[in-house]
């Protein structure tokens, strides 16, 4: 996925470059942008110009975000969710072991 987000963020910069591209045609599947049928939005994240098709509405942001970084949004929760998942983890692993006995740990700190 992140090899895909990579790819769809260089190929907007090469478009955006194209004199006024962004403002005529969306910046994610190219299509013309029309006044009543296909009207453009801007993205909140990534400030580009997109349609209709390829944006959806955050209620939390009150704004427009883009399908790429919608899933660079998902992207990053999921490494944080890996992340706290894998901490969890090694607390339950911590928890399983067995309890070792205070008398034996006395005797090895006393050495």
């Amino acid at each position: 996925m992140k090899q895909e987000l990579a790819e769809e963020g260089s190929r907007c910069s090469i478009l955006s470059k194209q004199h006024r591209f962004n403002e005529h045609c969306c910046i994610r599947c190219c299509a013309p942008f029309t006044f009543l049928l296909n009207p453009k939005r801007l993205c909140l994240d990534c400030q580009y110009n997109v349609c209709k098709t390829c944006c959806t509405y955050s209620k939390r942001d009150k704004a427009w975000l883009c399908s790429a970084c919608q899933k660079g949004r998902w992207a990053k929760q999921l490494e944080v969710f890996e992340t706290e998942n894998k901490a969890l983890d090694i607390m339950v692993e911590v928890l399983k072991a067995p309890p070792q006995d205070a008398s034996s740990m006395s005797k090895g700190k006393g050495r």
